[in-house]
Formats: structure tokens, C-alpha cells, sequence
């Protein structure tokens, strides 16, 4: 076995990020200009980021009672050959993971045949030469972003302020994706580029009053609005090879290369006002209210009011309680809140096939659901009530709270039958609960002149449900899996289950939970497992705990930081370890290795023990590709306890800068996801992911753990 692949292929990633903050103040306001500056080389080889920028933020008073605010950041991103997730093509990361254990990955160190082909590890064309990939291909990214605002506050009265303000966030983002000519499964080549604008404009005023009623109470009175202006637009060419000359990437230097243009803008008005009223300083009630008006939905419903109201009481300053009792409040609220959709949801719109018909342009309908003029806002409403007391003069601290949030008349495509013309139908029917509990638990155990440890423990349960999707109860696919492999395998919202079921299908079992293998008799190879009638939960990827334990360890001029976090509760449907049973490197695949035939232990379609005897490279193919597959086989509990970050600074004493223009030095050994204390998925990490949308709990080749050490300085002049 070739047992250094991983080392010989990755490469040890450097960050280097520097940064410069310049204050100053004066009678009249303050200001902070900062620069930073952050290059990264990742462990793939030939991938890298680059990062600038800078912020500014600045307070004037122009006149005693008129106040100036300005913020202002403005950052510059390049990518060089951001990671993409597949099986294999296009994927740097495929070839170390599903090699052989015999090859030497050095040995496809050329990348090319001497015609400038990829030089491929074997007959798979959709198997790429990972060295081709990092070399050849390009993925390249840049992006800058600009944020600012700006607002003017005037004091009316030492008590009543108006307040205006504008905001903007904005970017350009745009792509460079080459599938390099001379690649195994797409010899000709091809050049993808993708620019989108986006920008957001927020303006908004607020009328506000903070006064004092007689000795006992205080009223604290907010009005205000704003509105809010979306606007993304985008192109992209999608150049096809082959190249009319050869490696010249270049969308004018190909026959074929579609254009395409996105457009999408949306607003919301809103209108405010909170009024929070204060007994004492220990009784406290506030009451809110705001009304949306979403330009993505039809005018007649447009529109939604939702108030709060919340209450908090302070029964330490009103109650006499025993010395040991340092602070106590209890706290309740009951809020409502709400949002619109995505643009044109409510609307036909239409696409241009790119031809002619006897001179007559060919389009067609865009939309994938059936858009719905009656759709409403989506209703929110959450209830929480809780506490937090402190203990010991502060030594010892608790902040606990539980809560029920129910999402109704969520916006979601129901499925309809193609013969439609579409896939789904735009509706308000989803209605969804989740109910939780929080805590965090705080403390110094130790506490000494030179020496003092503080500990905090925090854990948060959420417990969903989906209570309503369709009159016939048919689940709502949210992802699917990648469509070379998983079956039909997807993540859905099912009736009656937490929310974000994996969805594929399992073992069909007797009563007894015997798994039932075939006979040979329908059409399953004899000897395999009998695969469910239909796809079945398998489990949510949504966790359901989540907490973490930090300690820092004080001693002198010393800190100690080091923090364990873990996450409970939820599945992950591997299609890493699925492809490794494909490829027979997974260690479940070692059965039946040394005598070539595999025996599942369960019973046959008659209800006796199974004793067909398959050959096991055949068993393990069968089990992990095409209408065999068992998707339960691949579902893991993706529970995990880590080792997530440590740090260990070091204050220099100030007489070792005494008489300098230095204020304090401080060094740190920095660590970051240093180990993984505790796993049930072999192979990957439980916190591998296929997409970043709502869809969890998959993954296929993803990147790797990284583990980051390093050392951080902070001078202060």
C-alpha cells in the first residue's frame, strides 16, 4: 500500500493576514481608519485567496445637538482555483480519496501525454488525474464589495431626537471557470464566465423619546421607516469547445457560446414603532409593532402587521434576597413576524430559445412551478420565556430559556404531475413548529491574586416539526443528491417528522427486523439485499443539540483559552463512503475479501436464513450504484465531539516598553480544529456538506479537515 498519497499530493496552507487601525478623537467626534491586508495558500496545490481592505468609521458633532455618523468598508477578493464538489470530474480532491491503495499518486505528477492530453489513472474518462485538475483547470473568483452609510441625529429636545439615514451594500462578483482542452471526458474544452451586480439601499428615519414620568417611571417611544431597495443583475457565456485555437481560452475563440442574462429586483416598505415602559428600573414592558409591504407579492396581499411583546422583571432590586443571590431576572416575550418571497413567484415570465421558426423567434415559459397571484406573506409567530441569575458575587451565572416558534402559511412548491408542464405549484401551505431550550452556565471556580480559571458551558435543543404540507401529506423535496449516484436520494420536509428528512431507499425487513434478501424471483440478483418498495426518512441532517465547553486559564501575564464544542442529533447520507464501497476501499468492503463470496445474514424472500453465497465484489458494487442501491447502508449519525480551538497568549510586561511610544504587546500560538474527539462516520467529517442551501444532511467528496496552527502579535502605540 501506498500509505502517504494524502501527504505527497496536499501541501501545508499558509495564512498571512496583517492589519493596521489608525484613531483619533477631539472635542468635536472620533474616527477609525483600518487597513487589512490576508493572503491564503490552502493545501491544494495551485489554489490560493487574496484579500484587501479597507474600513472607516467616524462620528461629528456639527452643531451641540446635530450629529454626524459615516461608515465606510470597501473589500477586494481573489480566488484562485476555488474547490468544486462531484464524484470525481472536475474534482481535485476525487483522485487522493478513490485510488487505488497500490497507486502512487506521483506517478500522474506530469498531468499530461506528450499530445497534451490528461494523462488519466485508468479507463474511467470521468475519472480526472488530480495534478490535471490542479494545473489545468481554472476556477477563479473576484469579488469587491462596498458597504456604507450614513445618518444624521438632531437632539430636538434633551429628550426627543429625529434620526435619518441611508445604507448601501453592493458587489460585483464575477467568475472564470476552463475545462482545459485534452481533458479526459470533455476533450474539447470549455469556458464558462458569470458576472453578477448586486447592490442593496436601505433608507430609513426614526422619531424617538426617552423621558422620565414623575420618580418611578420611564418611556422609551420609537417611530420610524424604511425602505428598502434590491436590485441583482448578471451575464454569463457559456463558450463550448473545442477551441478554434487550441489552449487559447477565450469565449471568441470558439463557434459556440450561448449569453444569457439574469435580472431580479425587489423592495419593501415598512412603517414601526416600539414603546418599551420602565417601573423602577426592575419592572420593564416593551411593545412593538411593523407593517411590511413586499413588492413580490400581488397588491391585494401585499402587505402584514406584526407586533410583539415582551416583559422583564428585575427580582433581585425589587426583592430582598439572601447575600449569595447577586443578581435575578426573569424575562417573557410573545412576537410575531413575517416575509415575502422571491421575485416573479407570482407571475408568468418567458425565456428566448435562441432561434427562429419561418422567421418567427421560438420562447418559452420560464418558470418550473405554476406562479400563484394569491399568495400571502408568511406568518411567524415565537413565544419564549426565561431567566438569568447570578450567584457569589458573580462567581457563578445561569441563563436559561425555553421557546416554540411556528412557521404557517409558508411559501413552498407542492409537486404536481409533469403532464402540467411544470414541476410544482407555488402555495402557502407549509406550516412548520420548532420548540427549544437554551442555557448557558458561567463560573470562576478559581480566583487568586496571581491565578483565576473561568469556565462557561452552553447547550441549545431544537426540536422541529412539519405539521402541514399538502392535502395528501406528500413530502417536499428541499435538495436532491448528485445525479450520478444516490438513487433518487434527497432531502425533504415529510409530515409529521423533524424537519429536513433524508429520503432514500432502505433494507426491507421482516417483522422480526430481519433484513429480507432475494431469491432471484423479481428481478434483485440472488443473494442481495431486498431494497424498501419506496423511499422511506432515513433521518433528519438537522442537529438538534449543539453546545460547547470554554475554559480560560489565567496566570499572570499568561492566558490559557481552550474551547470543546459537540453537536448532537442529526444524520449525514455519506456519498463519499458510498463511492469508496464502489472502489472497494471502504473496510466494511474487506468482508468476504480472502474466500471471494459475501453471505448477508438475515432471512430470503421464504423467511428462511439466507444462504446464497454472492460474489463480494459484486455485492459491494451492487449495494452502492444503480437501482440497487441501499441508501440506508450510507446514512451515518453524524454526532461529533471536537477539539475546536486553543490559544495561549502572552502580555509583555509593560516594563520591557517603558519609554516608548508602544501601549501593549501581546503574542498568541493560535490553534483551530485541533481534534475530533468523538465521531460515528468514518472517512469524512461529520461536518462535510454537499450544499450550502436548506437542504443538510449530505455529502460527496468534500474538502478536507484542515487543522490550523499559528501565531498572532498585537502592538498597540
Amino acid at each position: 500500500a501506498e500509505k502517504d498519497n494524502f501527504k505527497n499530493f496536499y501541501r501545508t496552507g499558509v495564512t498571512n493576514q496583517a492589519s493596521i487601525g489608525l484613531t483619533g478623537n477631539n472635542d468635536k467626534g472620533h474616527f477609525r481608519l483600518g487597513l487589512t491586508d490576508l493572503t491564503n495558500t490552502t493545501p491544494i496545490p495551485n489554489a490560493d485567496m487574496k484579500q484587501q481592505g479597507i474600513n472607516f468609521n467616524s462620528t461629528y458633532n456639527v452643531l451641540p445637538q446635530l450629529q454626524l455618523n459615516m461608515t465606510a468598508n470597501y473589500t477586494f477578493e481573489q480566488v484562485k482555483n476555488r474547490v468544486s464538489f462531484s464524484d470525481a470530474p472536475g474534482n481535485v480532491i476525487a483522485g487522493p480519496l478513490y485510488l487505488p491503495n497500490t497507486f502512487d499518486i506521483r506517478w500522474l505528477k506530469a498531468a499530461t501525454n506528450p499530445d497534451g492530453t490528461e494523462l488519466l489513472p485508468g479507463s474511467d474518462i470521468y475519472f480526472n488525474n488530480p495534478y490535471f485538475v490542479a494545473e489545468k483547470f481554472q476556477n477563479h473568483s473576484t469579488r469587491e464589495r462596498f458597504t456604507g452609510g450614513l445618518s444624521l441625529k438632531y437632539n430636538i429636545l434633551d429628550w426627543l431626537f429625529l434620526q435619518g439615514g441611508v445604507t448601501r451594500d453592493g458587489y460585483n462578483y464575477g467568475t472564470t471557470n476552463i475545462v482545459p482542452t485534452g481533458t479526459g471526458y470533455d476533450a474539447g474544452g470549455q469556458l464558462t464566465i458569470n458576472n453578477v451586480n448586486f447592490h442593496e439601499l436601505n433608507a430609513n428615519f426614526l422619531l424617538g423619546g426617552n423621558k422620565k414620568i414623575g420618580e418611578d417611571f420611564s418611556l422609551n417611544v420609537n417611530l420610524g421607516g424604511n425602505y428598502q431597495d434590491n436590485v441583482s443583475s448578471g451575464a454569463s457565456i457559456n463558450a463550448v469547445g473545442p477551441f478554434i485555437i487550441p489552449y487559447f481560452y477565450s469565449a471568441n475563440n470558439v463557434a459556440t457560446r450561448p449569453y444569457t442574462v439574469a435580472y431580479t429586483h425587489y423592495r419593501v416598505n415598512s412603517l414601526y414603532g416600539t414603546a418599551d415602559l420602565g417601573y423602577k428600573n426592575w419592572l420593564y414592558l416593551s411593545v412593538t409593532a411593523r407593517n411590511d409591504w413586499f413588492s413580490t407579492l400581488a397588491i391585494n396581499s401585499d402587505r402584514k402587521l406584526y407586533p410583539s411583546f415582551s416583559g422583564s422583571f428585575i427580582f433581585s432590586d425589587a426583592l430582598k434576597l439572601p447575600e449569595w443571590i447577586s443578581f435575578g431576572k426573569l424575562r417573557a416575550s410573545y412576537a410575531f413576524a413575517s416575509n415575502g418571497t422571491s421575485p416573479y413567484q407570482e407571475a408568468l415570465t418567458y425565456g428566448f430559445l435562441g432561434y427562429t421558426i419561418d422567421g418567427q423567434a421560438q420562447g418559452y415559459v420560464l418558470p418550473n412551478a405554476i406562479p400563484n397571484k394569491q399568495l400571502e406573506p408568511v406568518k411567524i409567530a415565537e413565544k419564549e420565556i426565561g431567566f438569568n441569575m447570578q450567584f457569589l458575587n458573580n462567581r457563578v451565572g445561569i441563563d436559561a430559556a425555553v421557546y416554540e416558534k411556528k412557521t404557517t402559511d409558508d411559501i413552498v412548491i407542492a409537486t404536481v404531475s409533469t403532464a402540467s408542464g411544470y414541476d410544482g405549484n407555488i402555495s402557502n401551505i407549509g406550516k412548520i413548529r420548532n420548540r427549544g431550550f437554551e442555557m448557558l452556565l458561567t463560573g470562576t471556580p478559581v480566583k487568586t491574586k496571581d491565578f483565576s480559571w473561568t469556565a462557561s458551558f452552553n447547550l441549545g435543543i431544537n426540536i422541529s416539526k412539519v405539521l402541514y404540507l399538502t392535502p395528501d401529506s406528500t413530502p417536499l423535496v428541499i435538495a436532491g443528491s448528485y445525479p450520478r449516484w444516490g438513487n433518487g436520494v434527497n432531502v425533504s420536509n415529510v409530515v409529521g417528522l423533524p424537519y429536513g428528512q433524508i429520503m432514500g431507499y432502505g433494507y426491507k425487513k421482516d417483522a422480526s427486523g430481519n433484513r429480507v434478501y432475494s431469491d432471484g424471483s423479481d428481478g434483485i440478483a440472488a443473494g442481495e439485499p431486498e431494497p424498501t418498495s419506496k423511499l422511506i426518512p432515513l433521518g433528519s441532517g438537522v442537529y438538534k443539540q449543539t453546545g460547547g465547553f470554554t475554559n480560560d486559564f489565567h496566570y499572570k501575564d499568561f492566558t490559557l483559552s481552550v474551547l470543546i464544542d459537540f453537536k448532537y442529533g442529526a444524520k449525514i447520507y455519506s456519498g463519499t463512503n458510498l463511492l469508496l464501497y464502489n472502489y472497494g476501499l471502504q473496510k466494511k468492503t474487506l468482508q468476504g475479501r480472502t474466500t471471494g463470496v459475501f453471505i448477508g445474514k438475515g432471512v430470503d424472500l421464504s423467511g428462511h436464513a439466507n444462504t446464497t453465497a454472492v460474489n463480494s465484489q459484486t455485492y459491494f458494487q451492487d449495494l452502492s450504484t444503480g437501482n440497487d442501491e441501499i441508501a440506508e447502508e450510507f446514512v451515518y449519525d453524524a454526532s461529533f465531539i471536537k477539539l475546536r480551538s486553543a490559544s495561549l497568549t502572552y502580555s509583555i510586561p509593560s516594563r520591557v516598553y517603558k519609554g516608548s511610544p508602544i501601549k501593549g504587546i501581546n503574542v498568541a500560538v493560535v490553534a483551530r480544529n485541533l481534534a475530533t474527539l468523538m465521531k460515528h462516520v468514518p472517512n469524512i467529517d461529520p461536518e462535510s456538506n454537499l450544499n450550502g442551501t436548506n437542504g443538510q444532511g449530505m455529502e460527496l467528496s468534500g474538502y478536507p479537515a484542515i487543522r490550523s496552527l499559528g501565531v498572532n502579535l498585537n502592538v498597540k502605540f
